[in-house]
Order: C-alpha cells, then sequence, then structure tokens
C-alpha cells in the first residue's frame, strides 16, 4: 500500500509521511482511551527510560525503506529482509540481555 501510495503521488517521503502520520494518530487515539480508563501519570512518563521512547522511530525507519526498497527490490526480498532483521535482533536481545531481556547466551 505505501509503494502504490509513493507511484501516485510520486514522492517517497510525502508517502512515508502520510503513512507514518496515520499510524501515529492512531496510536495517539488509542493512548488517550486508555488514559481515560486509568489515570495515567506524568511523573511516571517522565520517568522512563529514552529507549522507551523510540518505537516512533524505528516505525518511520521501517516505513522509509519499505516505500523505497520495495520498488526496487520486490516484495518478497524486502520482507524477507525485514524478517532477517528481526530474528537478528532478537538473536543480539538474548544474546547479550539488551533491553532488559534475560541473558540466553546459546
Amino acid at each position: 500500500m505505501n509503494a502504490n501510495l509513493r507511484a501516485e503521488i510520486s514522492s517517497p517521503w510525502w508517502a512515508g509521511f502520510i503513512s507514518y502520520l496515520g499510524r501515529h494518530l492512531k496510536r495517539c487515539w488509542r493512548r488517550v482511551v486508555a488514559a481515560a480508563r486509568a489515570d495515567a501519570h506524568l511523573g511516571a512518563m517522565t520517568r522512563t527510560s529514552w529507549m522507551s521512547w523510540t518505537g516512533g522511530i524505528f516505525g518511520a525507519i521501517y516505513i522509509a525503506i519499505s516505500i523505497l526498497l520495495l520498488p526496487r527490490l520486490g516484495a518478497a526480498l524486502v520482507v524477507a529482509l525485514i524478517v532477517l532483521g528481526q530474528m537478528l535482533g532478537a538473536l543480539t536481545f538474548d544474546h547479550f540481555a539488551l533491553l532488559g531481556v534475560p541473558e540466553k547466551p546459546d
């Protein structure tokens, strides 16, 4: 869908922005609904680690890579590379106990 949007508006940057904006608005709305049910405490949000706030950045990188590479490499290769990256990341997190994941050196 992102690749089609890129082709229709002739801009990978605007396609990424539109896709990310839609995703961001959906996440914001979920947070508003969750906060309405349980009192969200501003102090708790300020005590979170910097890594907790990087999800949006990684999501934007994922969307940009998908939009830019899909027309050049094809859907199968792009999806395979994304899965490979996720697998290598998971193995790294387990092996080195990153992000609070228990260490699994094997």
